[in-house]
């Protein structure tokens, strides 16, 4: 049997270096595992990749065997000699999957999301995969071995880019810093996040990992060593030797950082061991990244659109262009055309062939009208508004246009045109009126050469995207070159055929190449940041695009070709919050800080905890570069982490820890009431109060020395006849007492009808040195009226659940011996009778459902802070005759469960609901499809809707059933009388007012209808399912006298004999099936047949007390009363319980 053993090891070892010692702290091993390639633990999970197995293992701690994924194939979640795994920022799994030169992703569960890379050496293709790693900053890093490169992908697996390397890389790893390593032919390479070098130093390993604390650690797989450098690279340490022993590694194959150890896949002896080593280097933690990062995700939402040119209005619609048709139209979130704008044509309000779009807020739609020569302007609505840039008479040459393919519109409304005919940029006022005009001669040295874009940059600069030169170049405002970069070839940095032109308005440009098929990101001075996608036909590849546009943090790109428009969020990863400073008052805390990335934070998060390292929450959300906040006057130390939001949303990862030493107010010397925990009090809840407390309070002893005997006493003027006190026998010097506060509240509470503040006295006295002392406080507190509810404890609603207040039982008097009296439903089981009868009482006396005007009970369980709501008491919903859903779920439960009824509320996330025990634990005994039942505490029950109370039964049941059968894993079931022991019943005041009663021959007209509607239900269901049995076992004398008995009840007796007579063909003397024979004569009037079947019955099976009460009813009927006696004393001695129905037979009259 295969099995997964967690070992927990205490193996010291003793080294003679920097490094301490070392010990194994557990040990994973299966013995499933062939050839374990790689591991990483995350969540409580252990990853392991078997390359011989072609698999990928799942070891979950506490369990005895590992999930296993895989086997070999090419397939989803089938693998070819999978090399190495990471596991992504949010859980998501990527297995390098090396002979099918991919890489897989999958869920932390281990289910198949998607697959990205093929084999080839473009970008996004792998040749040989020998690693993977995952870095802090979302990106995936892939050691491509055979291409001599490691590649970066974001956590979508979207080409990023990649960087050479000196030789097949055969490990690769990124630290906290966002630093990235690489080994490759017995060197270790560290590089910047941006891929400069920073050192190289030869070391002995195959495989490597780097540690939070930046040391280096490679495995030696021929001796079974570990050896470890320090962030410069210098050597610190080495242990473990080759062997099957303890603290022995046999043929490793790699190793990897997990939290404060490092992971050894130990292939030779099928296990991973989990190192813990005590290093004098390991002082500090690296700091968190301090670089900015452009990641691409996605994409987000694909639209089956053929534009060649397009603008996203701020509403996130797109208008396009569709080169085979001719026509710029708009379309909805679906891709479907909802507006045509113009048509073909040269005429005012048409275009030919444009180039480029764009789409103004005050302007509209503005098209660059290649075509024409001009640009066209029109309204949001579609309409022509005017045209800029075309010849007209008496007009300079100036302003005319040749060929405009590019522009761009400002917050002022003021345009600039990459005019490509005439090699120049033209500037336009938001009126379309000529300003100026840049080029072709930007520089001493430089012309414009075929200006395809141009878009506003920082501080009123132009961005201009030249084809001709390949290159990006940024103008100032007087049209003269400060920058340029990209330049032609086929580097990551570099252009091919540039045809679209982006820039986020903070720090990024984006181009997108069609001929590399590529989205090309610089920073403002020119950096290259990234070069997202591949050339591909992939979700997250691109193939001949024509058009790029950057809006509300998304790139949209068109690839006509393929019939795609494809939207991809952008996140801006930025470094935390940096120069953190932090001073402490006596019961506060400040920090402040500098803008890690100015531009692109939107706000930053502070975390706070009272243990280093572990225990944090958050504290506060603040735009602000500074945070104050005030802390427990006893002060203590305490310890920060910051967190910066990037515009796009992310947060960085944490800061370095910051601690703080807050010293607290001096206290008093006495013992003091330093805290008063109360909320509100309940009205409704006053009994509740006598055994539980309504709040707490907490006493300081200040005195400096220990208080014996001292007394809290809390009181409420006019709601309480006395104080409640507590002895506090001994409260040591320093010590904090929190003391709980009960109430004997008086029966004036329920005389409150408003929410009424009032003042409660806090009293704590005590003896020192002969003298008494005392503090009291005076503090406000809230009674909520009697009405009031909270739902944060949901059984508090049995508080109004009162089935002894007088007029209820009225109203019951009255109803429940109809339910004896109805003679259309002895079919049905009597908890369900009763439940119908109430159901229809309710419902004739007028009661119904309308919705809180003012709080909607789904608005008030939807809000978390919880606020007040209301509930009216049974009485209350009766005078009134309308209430919300709790309102009328209470009366219902007061109703049921004072007829005997269990009832249990179904408390939902946003409605209330309710539910009776039926007292059955069988469906065929209740009658009705399982699926319409609640099954609960071994027992069925009978779901009921209150908000359709006055409508029929069965739709009650039928919508209350369907609300729970989608929202099962959401209910919380609450046990009227269970909940009523914590949760007492108010007993309400006497009251002259008198419940209206209902009709009696309504009330059972209308019972008698909704029971006919439960009988075909049953019917149906019944009759289908015996009939079902019967298809498969036709002989099943059980199923044919229960068939028989169902047809019968339904008015259907020759039905019934047919089964029962194949009963009784099959055995004559079946008791059951003569019984059931004898039932259907008695039913029929024919007394004698009835005592014949009976009296055969009996011979079958004497001990069926049953059997005899139903000789006796056959002979009374035949006036044979001494026989009937008799028959009803051989019942009685079968079975003492006969003996009240057998009294009532033979006294009937």
């Amino acid at each position: 049997m295969k099995r997964v053993l967690f070992l927990a090891v205490l193996l010291q070892c003793q080294l003679v270096s920097a490094l301490d010692n070392f010990s194994v702290t557990a040990q994973y091993t299966s013995l499933s595992f062939v050839k374990p390639s790689d591991a990483v633990l995350r969540g409580g999970v252990m990853y392991v990749t078997d390359a011989e197995k072609d698999s990928l293992f799942l070891l979950r701690e506490g369990q005895t065997s590992p999930q296993i994924i895989g086997g070999k194939g090419s397939g989803a979640s089938q693998f070819d000699e999978p090399a190495a795994v990471a596991v992504g920022r949010d859980g998501r799994v990527y297995v390098a999957d090396s002979g099918n030169k991919r890489i897989q992703v999958l869920s932390s569960a281990g289910e198949f999301l998607f697959s990205f890379g093929s084999g080839g050496s473009a970008p996004g293709q792998f040749s040989d995969i020998a690693d993977i790693a995952s870095s802090p900053d979302g990106r995936i890093y892939v050691a491509d071995s055979g291409n001599k490169r490691i590649q970066f992908f974001s956590e979508d697996g979207i080409f990023a880019g990649y960087f050479k390397t000196a030789a097949p890389a055969a490990a690769v790893a990124a630290d906290i810093s966002g630093s990235l390593y690489y080994l490759a032919e017995g060197k270790l390479y560290k590089l910047s996040g941006t891929g400069e070098q920073l050192w190289q130093i030869q070391v002995q390993g195959e495989r490597f990992c780097v540690d939070a604390y930046g040391l280096i650690y490679t495995l030696d797989a021929k001796r079974g060593k570990i050896r470890i450098y320090s962030q410069e690279g210098l050597k610190t340490g080495e242990f473990g030797t080759s062997g099957q022993g303890s603290g022995q590694f046999y043929k490793p194959t790699n190793i990897a950082a997990s939290g404060e150890n490092i992971l050894v896949v130990d292939a030779g002896n099928r296990q991973i061991t989990s190192i813990n080593t005590e290093d004098s280097s390991k002082q500090s933690k690296l700091p968190p990244p301090g670089s900015t990062n452009v990641i691409v995700s996605g994409p987000a939402a694909e639209l089956p659109l053929k534009v060649s040119v397009f603008a996203v209005t701020d509403a996130g619609l797109v208008g396009g262009y569709t080169a085979a048709d001719k026509k710029f139209s708009v379309y909805d979130k679906e891709g479907k055309p909802s507006l045509a704008i113009g048509e073909t044509g040269k005429k005012p309000g048409q275009y030919r062939e444009p180039s480029c779009a764009n789409w103004s807020q005050s302007s509209g739609w503005i098209l660059s009208d290649t075509g024409n020569d001009r640009l066209s302007v029109f309204s949001a609505d579609g309409k022509f508004s005017r045209l800029i840039g075309a010849k007209s008479k008496g007009a300079g040459e100036e302003g005319v246009l040749d060929a405009p393919s590019g522009s761009d519109i400002n917050d002022q409304g003021q345009l600039i045109v990459a005019d490509r005919g005439k090699k120049r940029l033209v500037k336009f006022n938001a009126a379309g009126m000529f300003m100026q005009s840049y080029g072709p001669k930007i520089s001493a040295t430089l012309e414009l050469s075929k200006p395809v874009a141009a878009v506003w940059g920082p501080e009123s600069s132009i961005l201009v995207l030249d084809a001709g030169l390949n290159q990006v170049l940024m103008l100032d405002q007087a049209g003269q070159l400060v920058n340029s970069w990209g330049g032609e070839g086929r580097e990551l940095w570099q252009l091919q055929e540039p045809v679209s032109l982006a820039y986020d308005g903070k720090r990024f440009v984006y181009v997108l190449d069609r001929k590399a098929a590529a989205v090309k990101v610089f920073d403002t001075q020119g950096k290259w940041q990234a070069s997202f996608f591949a050339q591909g036909q992939g979700r997250t590849e691109i193939k001949e695009p024509s058009a790029l546009v950057y809006k509300n943090d998304k790139l949209y790109i068109s690839e006509p070709e393929r019939g795609r428009l494809s939207v991809f969020p952008v996140e801006i990863s930025v470094a935390p919050p940096q120069a953190i400073t932090a001073s402490a008052n006596e019961d506060s805390a400040s920090l402040s800080w500098k803008n890690p990335a100015a531009g692109l934070v939107s706000g930053y998060v502070v975390y706070r905890s009272t243990r280093p390292g572990e225990g944090y929450a958050e504290a506060a959300r603040t735009a602000a570069t500074s945070f104050t906040e005030t802390l427990s006057e006893q002060g203590g130390t305490y310890y920060y982490q910051l967190a910066a939001q990037s515009r796009t949303g992310e947060l960085s990862v944490l800061s370095q820890e910051i601690t703080l030493f807050v010293p607290g107010i001096p206290k008093p010397k006495t013992l003091e009431i330093s805290k008063v925990d109360i909320d509100h009090i309940f009205s409704a809840g006053y009994k509740y109060y006598v055994n539980n407390p309504v709040g707490t309070i907490t006493v300081v002893n200040n005195t400096g020395k220990n208080v014996v005997n001292a007394k809290v006493s809390f009181f409420l003027k006019d709601y309480t006849d006395f104080p409640y006190d507590t002895v506090l026998r001994k409260v040591n010097a320093d010590e904090e007492v929190v003391v709980p506060l009960k109430a004997t509240l008086n029966n004036k509470v329920l005389q409150i009808s408003e929410d009424t503040p009032i003042q409660a006295q806090f009293t704590v006295s005590y003896m020192d040195e002969g003298a008494e002392k005392t503090q009291t406080l005076n503090k406000p507190i809230t009674i909520l009226s009697r009405t009031a509810i909270v739902w944060d404890d949901a059984p508090r609603i049995t508080s109004f659940v009162t089935p002894n207040d007088p007029p209820v039982r009225q109203l019951l008097a009255q109803v429940l011996p109809l339910v004896d009296k109805a003679a259309q439903d002895e079919d049905l089981p009597q908890q369900l009778r009763k439940v119908i009868m109430i159901w229809d009482a309710l419902a004739e006396i007028g009661i119904s459902y309308l919705a809180d005007p003012t709080s909607p009970y789904a608005e008030v369980k939807a809000n978390h802070s919880m606020p007040i709501d209301r509930v009216q008491f049974p009485r209350d919903t009766l005078k009134l005759k309308t209430g919300d859903c709790d309102d009328l779920t209470a009366l219902l439960a007061t109703m049921l469960e004072g007829v005997g009824v269990q009832t249990a509320i179904m408390d939902y996330p946003s409605h209330i609901a309710l539910m009776a025990n039926t007292g059955l634990n069988n469906s065929l005994q209740v009658g009705l499809p399982y699926h319409r039942l609640v099954q609960y505490a071994d027992s069925l029950w009978v779901p009921l809707e209150p908000t359709m109370l006055g409508k029929p039964f069965e739709s009650a049941l039928v919508q209350a059933a369907a609300t729970y059968n989608q929202s099962k894993e959401e209910v919380k079931i609450i046990e009227t009388r269970k909940a009523s022991k914590v949760f007492e019943a108010v007993t309400l005041p006497e009251t002259d007012w008198a419940v209206q009663r209902p009709g009696d021959p309504a009330l059972l007209a209308r019972y008698g209808g909704d029971v006919k509607a439960l009988g075909r239900v049953r019917f149906k269901y019944l009759t289908a399912y015996y009939e079902g049995v019967l298809k498969k076992t036709p002989d099943d004398t059980s199923t044919l006298n229960s068939l028989a008995i169902v047809y019968a009840q339904n008015g259907d007796p020759g039905k019934g004999k047919e089964y029962l007579a194949k009963v009784l063909a099959a055995d004559p003397s079946d008791p059951t099936a003569l019984n059931n024979m004898g039932n259907l004569a008695y039913s029929a009037g024919n007394y004698e047949a009835a005592a014949d079947y009976y009296n055969k019955a009996s011979l079958a099976d004497p001990y069926d007390s049953d059997i005899w009460l139903n000789r006796a009813r056959a002979s009374y009927k035949l006036k044979n009363t001494a026989e009937a006696e008799e028959f009803v004393n051989k019942a009685v001695s079968l079975d003492r319980s006969a003996e009240e129905t057998g009294y009532k037979l033979i006294h009937q009259d």
